[in-house]
């Protein structure tokens, strides 16, 4: 029988092109209809010292107030900008006529994460898809085991979840999000937590 190990590296520098529809594990399917920014640093002012040798404490400068984030809908069109306003140097590819999806690299630890980032077609959602694996075998030689932890961690974990997209040989870890008044630390707090999860969950999806 063919020996089936799960590679890390497959997935680790490289990001598969495709969206395709997926089939979930669990009956979770990548479906239409699923469902910081850091403080300012401070500025210190500090006063010569006095001609009686005595220094006049330092006190602390106001510092300019930020702008508040504002939370918006996103969509197709605006969704680039919005990646670019948070730092992630999307690279954009466009699916279709209306379509768009947006490849971000997150660091976490030692890994590099290239995860796509793309609206659905309804509007309502916004998707998250890590590739894990691009070379799965056939079904029949994908161990039960293997398989049978993934479906108990969908359980757990959802609404994130683990897929194999059809036809493709792709196991995916998504997470699909509502697209509507998305503020940019909730956005960003909610891409890290994803890829955090992808990777505690190393021993599942890569043969440990």
């Amino acid at each position: 029988m063919r020996r089936f190990i799960l590679d890390s590296r497959t997935w680790k520098g490289t990001l598969a092109a495709s969206i395709a529809s997926g089939v979930a594990l669990g009956g979770l399917a990548i479906a239409d209809e699923q469902p910081g920014r850091p403080l300012p640093a401070v500025q210190w002012r500090t006063t010569r010292s006095m001609p009686t040798g005595t220094e006049t404490p330092p006190t602390l400068a106001s510092p300019t107030p930020s702008p508040v984030p504002t939370a918006v809908n996103l969509t197709p069109e605006n969704l680039p900008s919005f990646l670019t306003s948070l730092g992630l140097n999307p690279k954009v590819e466009q699916v279709g006529r209306n379509g768009v999806v947006c490849e971000v690299t997150v660091v976490h630890g030692t890994w590099k994460a290239p995860v796509h980032v793309t609206i659905s077609p309804s509007g309502n959602y916004l998707w998250l898809v890590l590739v894990l694996k691009s070379d799965l075998p056939e079904y029949d030689q994908i161990p039960g085991r293997t398989l049978a932890l993934l479906l108990e961690a969908n359980d757990e974990i959802g609404p994130m979840h683990f897929a194999i997209r059809k036809g493709t040989g792709k196991l995916t870890f998504n997470f699909g999000l509502p697209s509507r008044n998305v503020s940019p630390q909730a956005f960003r707090a909610d891409l890290e937590a994803f890829v955090g999860k992808a990777i505690a969950s190393e021993s599942l999806w890569n043969g440990k």
